[in-house]
């Protein structure tokens, strides 16, 4: 797998990923005082790649489930991960009111969203993004971890292990 500023979804038709258009990392402060990490992810069309000489997509077996269908996929164009591109104020917190943050410790540690549902418990008013992937859907379990390099960080995301 490239690690280029792409996101795989794993068993889709599209095993080499998609690349990422647009990425936004940003920060605020609520009306609580509490801090948080927003994070914006847009890729590039799905079939980007795509040979436009491509005939399998003609030929697609209609048996498919939506995941494995190129056609399907092709139908949403894009996926949009975002804590706050639908209006929502979502995202991680990443400190407390009256504690005094530490920037270099925060992108030291892993950031987790705890908010996979129980059997008891769903609301979509609590996980931490909304993502369009095939249309609106739901996502959660979000782990990211910051690599230092010499300009910058490095983003590594991916489910909570």
């Amino acid at each position: 797998m490239e690690s280029a500023s792409k996101i795989y979804f794993i068993d889709n038709p599209y095993p080499n990923g998609h690349r990422i258009e647009t990425f936004i990392w940003s920060g605020r402060i609520d009306e609580y005082g509490f801090i948080w990490f927003d994070f914006h992810l847009k890729t590039e069309n799905y079939y980007a790649n795509d040979d436009e000489n491509d005939e399998d997509e003609e030929k697609e077996d209609e048996t498919l489930s939506d995941w494995d269908s190129k056609i399907v996929w092709g139908n949403y164009h894009a996926c949009t991960l975002s804590s706050n591109y639908w209006g929502e104020q979502r995202g991680i917190r990443i400190s407390k009111p009256g504690e005094k943050l530490n920037f270099d410790a925060v992108v030291q540690n892993n950031l987790f969203s705890n908010d996979l549902p129980t059997e008891h418990h769903f609301d979509d008013d609590d996980l931490a993004f909304n993502i369009y992937l095939l249309g609106h859907d739901s996502c959660a379990d979000h782990q990211i971890s910051f690599q230092k390099q010499k300009m910058g960080n490095t983003i590594s995301y991916g489910p909570a292990k």
